[in-house]
Parts: C-alpha cells; structure tokens; sequence
C-alpha cells in the first residue's frame, strides 16, 4: 500500500499499518531533553534521548519518520528498508510515523525517489534557514530564520510549562549587529548552549513573534542551534575598561555594544593604549574564544 494512502487524513491513528518499502532521503538527529531538574537558578538535563527524525518515501509520497534510539541506529541516508510495525501520529497534514518498541527495520532492494520528493524531504526534517540582518527583522512571520551577532545580555533562567505541564527552562538574552539589537527567547535544549557576554553567536531557525507594546522577540525552535562564532570582526574602538576581577578587557563599539578580551592579549598589542587608543582593532574569534587581537 502507497504512504499517500496509508496516511491519508481519514486513516484512523489506532490500528496495524502494512509494511511499507521505503527510502531514507533525509536525516536529521538531535538529542532532546524529556525532563528537567532546576537549582540554584540553574537548568540541568535529567533525562536526554536521541531521536532522528528521517522523510523516507516509496517514491510517489515522503512523509515523516520519527525513530526511537533503537530504530535510528539502523538507519541511513539514502538506504533503502522495509518497515513493519510502527505507529501513526495525530490527524492532519502534519502526521508522522512513528517508531515504537515493537518496529522492526529490513535492508531491501533500491527504491527510486524523484529528486523533487528528495528536496521535499531535506525541507521536512529540517527546514531552511536564511541568514537575516538583524535591523530588517519586522513583525510576526511563520518564516525562519537565522541571525549573528554580539551577546549583549544574558538573563536568568526561567521556569514555564510545557508540554504535559512539566517546567522547561527558558533564557532571554540580547543579541547585537552593528547598531541594531533584537532580544532573543532561548527554550529548552537552546538554553545549555555556552554563552558568553561580548562574544559573538549564530542562531538558527528563529521565529518571531509579537509582544504587545514591547515590539516583538524571537524564539528557537526545535530546529534550532546555538553556536558561538569563528570569524574575524572589526570593531571601532569608542572606549575600553579594565575588569580586574577576571583579568579582561572591554572595548566599547561605536555602537555601544561591548567585546570582551584577555588583558595580557591587550596589553601585548596595545601597551600604551590609554594614552594613545587605536581607532579600530580586529578580534579574531574560535568557536566563541578570542584567540587573538589585531
């Protein structure tokens, strides 16, 4: 039986599926968190699973395979495989197959997927992302999005309701591009990324959305991924302080926004820059850590 079919939206969800003949066209693996434990205003994982999300087609329809640690194991890109046994998610066009203890997967022979299916199926797992300057974010959109900058601010840990009602954590942080600066909604698994004042960051897959009087935020997404930057950033230098107690340096843009770095590497390069400040300089960036200032 076809997957068009099988999951046409007047199948019931509650009954034995035929196997199906598939191909994988796309995967896309995350560990989520199904529990937390909060302390000390802090959020720390205390149940974590690994679950891959694959758009497998028989090559007339592709639809969405979630696979349990045990399935997603047996899986590949662009394999080909016989699936027996699984679920099927709620009503409607976002329906997904589901894996479940009793799912079992066999190799089979090639299955031929049009190439438009295959694109279909890179988007369902893991939808597109474009870069967006953060001064041409506007009002509420269903499009995602990705944006880059200088970490501001980084608020608390905060306890909401999710789903079932158990808490999830959020963080609100800042985030800043040249003038323009965008408060940033953090849930869930985006929030055990490691941020840091002054440092540069990419986040993907953004949405926004409206709140009230306060203009609009954005926030993650389950697509979502927090990382700090590699690059090279030229700044120009509006002001500096030292900050005895870790040993940095903070160098104020001519937007206002602040760039931390090591005392020594400042010193080194700039002995003599409270009497003489240089204009600009260049902070070279690895994964978040400044490794040098020029």
């Amino acid at each position: 039986m076809s997957l068009r079919r099988i999951f046409s939206e007047d199948a019931p969800t509650h009954q034995s599926f035929p196997s199906v003949k598939v191909k994988v066209v796309a995967l896309h693996t995350r560990t989520t968190v199904s529990s937390w434990v909060f302390d000390k205003g802090e959020a720390h994982p205390l149940v974590k699973h690994t679950n891959c999300t694959a758009a497998i087609s028989d090559g007339v329809a592709v639809v969405k395979f979630t696979a349990y640690e045990g399935i997603a194991a047996k899986l590949t890109e662009g394999g080909c495989y016989i699936i027996r046994n699984y679920g099927m998610s709620k009503y409607g066009r976002t329906r997904t197959m589901l894996s479940h203890r009793d799912t079992a997967v066999y190799h089979t022979s090639q299955v031929e997927v049009p190439a438009h299916l295959v694109e279909e199926g890179k988007e369902m797992v893991c939808p597109p992302s474009p870069f967006k300057h953060v001064k041409d974010i506007e009002g509420e959109t269903d499009t995602l999005f990705t944006i880059e900058g200088c970490v501001t601010e980084i608020n608390k840990v905060k306890q909401v309701p999710g789903q079932r009602g158990l808490p999830v954590p959020i963080i609100e942080i800042k985030i800043k591009e040249k003038e323009a600066e965008v408060k940033v909604c953090l849930w869930r698994e985006a929030t055990l990324a490691e941020l840091s004042l002054g440092k540069p960051c990419r986040i993907t897959h953004l949405r926004v959305k409206t709140a009230g009087q306060y203009g609009f935020i954005l926030h993650t997404t389950n697509f979502s991924d927090v990382e700090m930057v590699t690059k090279h950033v030229q700044i120009a230098v509006a002001g500096f302080s030292f900050n005895e107690e870790d040993e940095t340096v903070n160098i104020l843009d001519d937007s206002y926004a602040e760039w931390t770095v090591p005392r020594w590497m400042w010193d080194e390069k700039f002995p003599d820059a409270v009497t003489t400040m240089p204009a600009s300089v260049i902070i070279a960036f690895e994964e978040g850590d400044v490794v040098d200032i020029l």
